[in-house]
This record gives C-alpha cells, structure tokens and sequence, in this order.
C-alpha cells in the first residue's frame, strides 16, 4: 500500500531534478497546480510547490508525469538502448500517438499492474511504465528498477528503450511488439546515454560523415547564382600571424590527411558516443616480436574506448598524426553503422561488424 508520506518524499525529490530557471516551464507543462511564485532560491520554489501541491490529493501518477517531464528536458541521465521493429509486409504504421498508448497500456495490462504516463515531444513519443507489483515495501513502485522509459520515432523502425528489470524484460519485449504490430523486435548493439545522438544514428545512418553537410544545409552557396552572400555581423577575426622564420615541412602532408578526414566524417561534429567497444577474433599478427603465439588459433582480446564523445576524439586522430589514414572501416564508419559495440574477425571482408 502506497502512503501519501511517501508520494509526497519521492515527488520533492523530482522537483530537486530541475534547475531553478525550469520550473516555470515545468509547472505549465506538469498542470497539477499553477504556482507562479518561485521565490528566490531553489529551495524556495520547491517548498513553494510542494505546498500548493499539498492542498490536493497527491496520487503516485501524479510524481510518474513529473519523472516523465524531468527525462525528456535531461534523457542524459538515462542510458538508452536501440531496439529495431520488424513487421510484416504490407502492414500499416502506427502513427495516432492516442492509438499507440492505449495499446501499450492493454498489452502490458496482460502482464503487470502498472501506471502508463504518456508525453508527446518534438517528433517523438515518450512513454513512462512503473511496474505496481504487490510488495511489502511502499516506495517500490518509485525505484528505478521497477520503471523504464520508451521513446518511440513514428514512420521509423526504431525505439529507444531505458534498462527493463531482467524479471520483466521478456514479458516487456512481448507486449511492445504487440502493440506495434510487429513481428520481432531485435535489440541493436547501439547504446549511450545521449538519445538525440542515438537517434541520428539509426534514423540518419545513410548520411552521416561526409553526407551529413548536405542534410544540416552546410554546403558552399550555388556557383550559378549571382547574388553574393552576406557576411555575418560581427567583430572581424584577425588571422593569425605566423613568425616568418618557422616553415612546415609536412604541408602536402597535413593538407592530405585533413581531405581523407573530411571525407570519412565530414566537417560536423560527430554524434555522441560515450564508449565503443570492439571483441576482436583475429589472427595474431605480432609474430615477429612474439614468435611463441600460435598464429592458427584466433587471437581474443576487447579494446574499449571511453570519453565524453569517442567518435570526435577519433576523428581528431588523423590530422594530430596519431593514426595511419584512411582508417579501416570497424573504426572509421561507426557513424553509419548505428553500432558501437562491434565484433571484428577474419572473414572475407577482413571485419565482421
């Protein structure tokens, strides 16, 4: 049995999610009251809240809506997995968001008493299931082990899914592919925690690197067309000058590696990844300076790359003259895999990914 103590705990524990200068914006999208006085301090504006919020009956849908709202302005602080949706020939996509919660709420119904909040942002659709499950503990249901998240594209064959309890995974899995009408849904070995990278990967996956200037609009300006373009106001950039008495001996050089990384990731910034894994099941290589392994047997190791964008710090590789271009394909098209968990081996083509 869920007491209104706890709901009350876990909601002001929400409201301390948000940053001072959002609860404005999150009390007009939230709707459960209409504060308009934040005072002058954080602390202030949740007391604030939390005492308007107290003069009616605070049920635990009420904190789900405010959880929903914190994930969609901080996805972040998730982490995120990509599932693929595959169905049948011929058959419709779901596009009426109404349509798509009520079959989501019936399916899961089947399985688990549960409190489904729904949100409609951007072009996707958010979905918040706390599992309601009889415990003999009252704050169960507000554990993150007991909720997940579901971000679903409409016209796309993609969703994003936060981590599901092993105990419910399954059951999950079925019922969401009941209620998109799909036949299989295959988890993808993409996952990060920033969800507007993710989705660019999956959605945009035949126009990332070099392709990605003409789908952003960054290209060179029509030669055909006689109108200059304006320059943009501003303070003038002064270039800068170089002391006449230092010559680069490498110009052709830099000049050659800067055109190759252009051409594997473009000129944008690349979609964020905050690791990259690679299982490699290759045949040893370094028998020249370790003669004793047996080149026969498949040579098993993982290689792990970390850091608040992996993919940009590669790319930076080749002009800083740290790795050797082109760079093979497993690392230099992970954009346009929509994958950073890769299996290398040898095959035909050398890499399996």
């Amino acid at each position: 049995m869920i007491n209104s103590q706890d709901v009350t705990l876990f909601l002001k524990q929400t409201l301390n999610r948000f940053k001072k200068d959002e609860f404005p914006q999150v009390v007009k999208e939230w709707g459960f009251v209409k504060t308009d006085n934040f005072g002058s301090s954080k602390k202030s504006a949740v007391n604030e809240i939390l005492a308007d919020c107290q003069k009616k009956e605070i049920k635990p849908k009420t904190v789900f809506e405010l959880q929903l709202i914190s994930t969609v302005l901080h996805p972040t602080n998730k982490k995120w997995t990509v599932y693929k949706l595959t169905r049948s020939p011929g058959s419709a996509d779901l596009t009426n968001p109404y349509v798509i919660q009520r079959k989501i709420k019936k399916q899961i119904s089947s399985f688990f008493k549960h409190c489904l909040c729904f949100r409609k942002h951007s072009d996707s659709l958010w979905f918040h299931v706390a599992i309601l499950q009889d415990s003999p503990h009252s704050q169960a249901c507000f554990l993150p082990s007991n909720s997940f998240l579901i971000v679903h594209y409409p016209h796309s064959p993609y969703i994003m899914v936060t981590n599901i309890k092993a105990a419910y995974k399954d059951i999950v899995m079925q019922a969401l592919m009941n209620s998109l009408e799909c036949t299989k849904i295959q988890e993808l070995k993409l996952t990060g925690r920033n969800l507007h990278s993710l989705a660019d990967m999956v959605l945009n996956c035949d126009s990332q690197g070099a392709f990605s200037q003409y789908r952003l609009n960054k290209i060179d300006q029509n030669p055909l067309i006689r109108k200059s373009r304006k320059r943009p106001r501003g303070p003038e950039v002064k270039e800068e000058v170089f002391d006449g008495r230092i010559c680069c001996e490498d110009i052709q050089e830099k000049k050659q590696r800067k055109e190759i990384n252009i051409s594997t990731f473009g000129i944008n910034k690349q979609p964020i990844l905050e690791t990259v894994k690679y299982n490699l099941e290759t045949t040893f290589r370094g028998t020249d300076f370790a003669p004793a392994m047996d080149q026969k047997k498949p040579f098993r190791c993982r290689v792990k790359f970390e850091g608040t964008n992996v993919l940009e710090g590669i790319k930076q590789l080749g002009p800083a003259g740290l790795a050797i271009l082109p760079l093979p394909h497993h690392i230099g098209r992970v954009h346009s895999l929509a994958k950073n968990h890769l299996l290398v081996s040898d095959k035909k083509t050398n890499h399996t990914v």
